[in-house]
């Protein structure tokens, strides 16, 4: 079975899940069920490998709340934030943006100045301020625009030409604060360029150094962008405003965190700058402080008398995001201080959930002391099954050993969020392929017959040889029933399909095949079956409960019904086959001997197995090894070659 056909659809895929908790919830079990199983149909079952998928797939991920309002996007922003930048709806973040449009325009500049060298520039590219004058003798005009939108003035500040452009402010006061076609000013070029002294020279010509510029920041925001003190000090002087809200609400003291500058940091608090300022996600500084792990920052804010427990619109702590970040660090600083562990986001998801979904053990062994189970429970999923998902075996030891329950069950909510009402750490497991996961689960007593669909029939979809072994070997169900898909032949085989390893593995497990040979219309002629798909066919409603001869009669499976046939034919006694089974082995030449060993008497010897397996039981067939027996009867009744 493909690995979708067993996992919830959507743009929001796992175990968090979305904000619409009814996504198959409106739906019943049976309508489920045959969704289930008829995308696995749509699936060439021949393909029986299994891959697991990079949730990520199912990543664990807060999404964006499709409101009117922004909400706080945990992985997309952070990804920006904590490496200097804004977040970003797109694949290239705002500062990548912004310095792509400055490289341009010195691009422009050059090409300008190279393919249309007038006097006015070369003088500006040269900083003559001798033969800038002489050009404003003559009335050269410095309030036209070139072509890519700047003025005179702007290409001084940009290109840091201080000479130039003081004798531009002196004949033209009044452009210091002038826009190009971007809206930027040239102290916010000057800025952005990291021209210190061009700045010092506007600011003291009385240059605003509070205009926003192209991306709604102001100087002092692009000089902690660029991390430079420097001038950062030279526009505090000057009276620049330190609770300017840029894009997205970010002060500049966001900027200086996320560059880790304390001293920065505690230059801008010094100056006004507030911090228990809010951006349009909720965070603020001491939990965008936490989630990038700036400690000296945090430990500095935490003096000061900042909240703890802030958290994001998302609901999310700054203790959750160091956990989702793993910055061990932090979130020992943070306990340490009484940061609540027991304090859950808006999809009820506690610092444990996410650190058990990353699979950091330190940070798992921090918060295990710290988190209530009762809490946990009342989340409605366990940290085991994000371990699970994950594989991490190591944390879902941990977890287990603190006492953590190997049989927990999602809460209905949560599990409607699969159309396969999946529900237990073990059923991740299978689903994902995960063998290892699944033999911790099971030796800690977990339960192969809790979900709603087995976990063996998930195995068997996915013929993994392996993982269905497992599962028979602690208990599993040789015969699980599924009631919205009747049928007169063991639910296995259904999923089995054209894995014959997989068939022979139910059958030596003790599966019934007698069933499959009992049909209502015997010699008799059979219904006409329509000439479509199995998937189309089989999920119309039924008059009476699907035979295996029918089950052969799809399209897809008929040319395989011999090969099943015979291997059928192996573990059961004298059969008579109905009408139905003898037209398939009657259409290809090759199978006349299938048909033959139907319609003879089997041998004693092999009757003999048969009755021998019965009296052993199912159960019991495994310890035939332990028999005081020559090996090869051992193996005869194992159906078992003496090489194997």
């Amino acid at each position: 079975m493909a690995t979708g056909a067993w996992q919830r659809t959507g743009p929001d895929t796992g175990v968090l899940g979305a904000d619409d908790l009814s996504l198959y919830g409106s739906m019943s079990e049976e309508e489920l069920v045959h969704m289930a199983i008829e995308q696995s149909l749509i699936v060439d079952t021949s393909h029986g490998s299994h891959k697991q998928t990079s949730n990520d797939s199912t990543t664990y991920s807060v999404q964006n709340n499709p409101s009117s309002s922004p909400v706080y996007d945990s992985n997309r922003m952070m990804a920006h934030t904590c490496a200097g930048e804004s977040p970003s709806h797109g694949s290239t973040s705002p500062i990548r943006r912004g310095f792509m449009q400055w490289r341009s325009i010195r691009r422009q500049l050059l090409q300008q100045q190279h393919e249309m060298p007038g006097p006015l520039s070369l003088a500006i590219m040269e900083d003559d301020s001798a033969q800038l004058s002489q050009l404003l003798a003559k009335d050269v005009d410095l309030t036209i625009h070139s072509a890519i939108g700047m003025l005179p003035v702007h290409e001084a500040a940009f290109l840091g030409k201080p000479n130039c452009l003081k004798v531009m402010l002196q004949v033209h006061p009044s452009c210091m604060n002038s826009l190009t076609k971007h809206h930027d000013t040239p102290l916010s070029l000057a800025t952005t360029q990291e021209q210190v002294e061009c700045m010092k020279i506007l600011l003291e010509a009385g240059a605003s150094p509070n205009l926003r510029g192209s991306r709604n920041e102001t100087p002092l925001y692009k000089a902690c962008e660029n991390n430079n003190n420097g001038a950062m000090q030279l526009l505090l002087k000057f009276g620049a405003d330190v609770n300017v809200c840029g894009n997205h609400g970010h002060t500049p003291l966001f900027e200086a965190i996320s560059k880790n500058n304390k001293d920065m940091v505690e230059l801008l608090v010094a100056a006004g700058a507030k911090i228990e300022v809010r951006n349009n996600f909720g965070l603020t500084p001491m939990f965008l402080a936490a989630a990038c792990g700036r400690l000296d920052i945090l430990k500095y804010l935490h003096a000061l008398g900042t909240d703890v427990d802030t958290e994001a619109k998302d609901g999310a702590t700054a203790l959750y995001e160091a956990c989702k970040n793993e910055h061990e660090d932090i979130v020992e600083f943070l306990l340490s201080i009484g940061a609540n562990a027991n304090k859950a986001n808006n999809k009820v998801l506690m610092p444990l959930h996410i650190a058990s979904s990353k699979g950091n053990e330190d940070i798992v062994c921090m918060l295990l002391p710290k988190t209530s189970n009762v809490r946990v429970k009342r989340s409605g999923i366990s940290p085991l099954h994000f371990a699970t998902e994950h594989g991490h075996h190591d944390i879902m030891e941990m977890l287990i050993n603190h006492g953590y329950c190997v049989n927990a069950e999602l809460s209905i909510e949560r599990s409607h969020l699969y159309e396969d009402r999946r529900s237990t750490p073990l059923y991740f497991a299978v689903a994902n392929g995960d063998l290892e996961a699944a033999h911790i689960l099971l030796e800690a007593g977990a339960d192969p017959e809790r979900d709603f669909l087995r976990p063996l029939l998930v195995a068997v979809q996915m013929q993994d040889i392996s993982l269905a072994r497992l599962l028979l070997t602690y208990g599993a169900s040789l015969e699980p029933i599924v009631p919205s898909l009747p049928m007169t032949f063991p639910t296995p085989f259904f999923f089995a399909a054209r894995g014959l390893r997989m068939l022979k593995l139910l059958l030596d497990w003790g599966t019934n095949a007698d069933t499959c040979f009992h049909c209502d219309f015997g010699a008799a002629p059979h219904p006409v079956v329509p000439n479509k798909r199995r998937r189309d066919w089989l999920m119309n409603d039924r008059p009476h409960p699907l035979q295996f001869c029918e089950f052969l009669s799809s399209s897809e499976l008929e040319p395989w019904s011999g090969p099943i046939i015979a291997v059928l034919l192996d573990y059961i006694g004298n059969v008579r086959l109905c009408s139905r089974l003898k037209e398939h082995l009657d259409s290809f030449e090759e199978w006349a001997p299938i048909r033959e060993t139907a319609d003879n008497p089997r041998p004693l010897a092999h009757i003999c197995r048969l009755m021998i397996r019965r009296v052993i039981g199912r159960r019991n067939l495994r310890r035939v090894t332990r028999l005081p027996v020559p090996k090869r009867l051992q193996h005869y009744i194992l159906y078992k070659t003496d090489m194997e």
